[in-house]
């Protein structure tokens, strides 16, 4: 107790203090999970959206890659 700064008893802390502490920090917390999980939720949507466009567009590449490869293959053979 010596070594504590020369403070009154008021400025102590108590086990309520530390009680109010800890249940605001755990309100902050679950606001800062709420709004972390929305935000998640809406940038998964839009990967999706993404992900599909950009896996029709390689699908419809590809299948048109084949169609040139094999009218190039037939019309080699025909020659």
């Amino acid at each position: 107790m010596a070594y504590l700064p020369p403070l009154g008893w008021s400025d102590v802390a108590t086990k309520d203090d530390l009680a109010r502490l800890e249940k605001r920090i755990d309100q902050r917390m679950e606001t800062l999970e709420h709004r972390l999980m929305a935000t998640f939720r809406g940038d998964m949507a839009t990967l999706r959206g993404d992900m599909s466009a950009q896996t029709r567009t390689l699908m419809f590449s590809m299948v048109s890659m084949m169609l040139v490869l094999a009218s190039t293959i037939l019309a080699a053979v025909k020659l």
